[in-house]
């Protein structure tokens, strides 16, 4: 693994129970966020014969709200104040010792890891996040200009046509072009754990490019959402299984529930015939971005067992934001089999993996 000793071990969200307490009271009393509202439940899947599972929700509209619902309003609450058009300076810093009574100056507070989409380091002493934020603005900006004088009407599905189609080739356009000149290589390239390491470095994965991407199209008002992609069609035509991340845009205002999946990475929109792919919510994403971090993490001087400690700390947590998701489970399954062997752990998550999706062909087995 990359060597982590000059980054530290991120803390990812930390205690959520607290955290979610914390949240419970912050978002009705300073946000006027009403508990029905943030009781919509928390995904449920479900793997049949297909990688594309049968979606469906849990808890939704039960009068109880959990710590996960919580999390989901405070990352919809985060993304508006972040992201939202309102932001006219995107490159600013939204928090600073001179002041700043925003929600994601207060979640900040709390020692949480702000959701990577938002492309905010959470550190006042970097400089690199507020670059690649202005830097996609002036992307965004420029390119709703080249749209705008081809005469589509603002707002229209042609006008969200031509963005999608500039914005997406950006990513990789060189910076002297006016690009972010990125490189994908699904090698090494993963241990770019998120957005801003993605651009730092110059190289990084799907995550990272998801990322950018993500806040480029929210800024540019494409609604976008994240996907997980799951099957890619093989040159003899069979469907091949893939763990792809991706995003999905809204470009027509008439069909709100219509969505475009694209791959930031590759540069390409996704047809029906050679992919597969499902949407995901912000907790989802973010539970994967938990277990990223476990992954591609390196321990660095940190001594073995306190890297441990918080491996299984991360894991736990991305767990408790997406009990369902059968790839955590399986990660969960490793790390009791190959990190901290405990061989009931062990059997428990894999049991768990393989009743959630039977079909699924790299789990921990017992030779491994």
């Amino acid at each position: 693994m990359a060597d982590g000793s000059s980054r530290g071990l991120p803390p990812g969200l930390g205690n959520i129970e607290h955290l979610s307490g914390l949240l419970s009271a912050y978002l009705p009393r300073t946000l006027g966020v009403v508990e029905t509202v943030v009781d919509r439940g928390t995904a449920l899947r479900q793997w049949l014969a297909s990688r594309v599972p049968v979606l469906g929700q849990r808890g939704a509209g039960d009068g109880e709200v959990s710590a996960a619902e919580w999390l989901q309003e405070s990352f919809v609450q985060l993304q508006e104040v972040a992201l939202g058009t309102g932001r006219t300076d995107f490159g600013s810093e939204l928090c600073s010792p001179m002041g700043g009574s925003s929600f994601l100056c207060y979640f900040r507070a709390q020692g949480a890891t702000l959701p990577p989409w938002l492309l905010d380091d959470s550190n006042l002493l970097t400089s690199e996040d507020g670059e690649l934020r202005q830097r996609v603005d002036q992307i965004v900006t420029q390119t709703r200009g080249a749209v705008g004088v081809e005469e589509h009407s603002v707002g229209s599905r042609q006008y969200h046509e031509r963005l999608l189609d500039r914005l997406l080739p950006s990513l990789t356009l060189t910076r002297n072009a006016g690009g972010l000149g990125l490189h994908y290589n699904n090698g090494e390239s993963y241990r770019a754990r998120d957005g801003i390491e993605t651009y730092r470095t110059g190289w990084g994965a799907c995550h990272g490019f998801s990322f950018i991407f993500y806040a480029m199209a929210a800024r540019a008002g494409l609604n976008p959402i994240f996907i997980r992609i799951s099957g890619q069609r093989n040159n003899d035509g069979t469907m091949e299984e893939i763990f792809h991340i991706g995003v999905a845009v809204r470009l027509d205002p008439d069909n709100p529930d219509s969505l475009v999946a694209v791959d930031p990475s590759t540069g390409q929109r996704l047809n029906a015939t050679d992919y597969q792919w499902y949407p995901l919510t912000e907790l989802e994403m973010m539970a994967y971005q938990l277990r990223n971090l476990v992954l591609y993490t390196g321990a660095g001087a940190t001594p073995e067992e306190t890297f441990l400690d918080w491996q299984e700390d991360l894991l736990m947590q991305a767990l408790s934001l997406a009990p369902d998701n059968f790839e955590i489970l399986n990660d969960l399954a490793w790390f009791y089999r190959q990190r901290r062997p405990d061989d009931s752990r062990y059997q428990q998550y894999r049991d768990r993996v393989l009743a959630i999706n039977p079909a699924f062909s790299a789990i921990w087995t017992e030779s491994e």
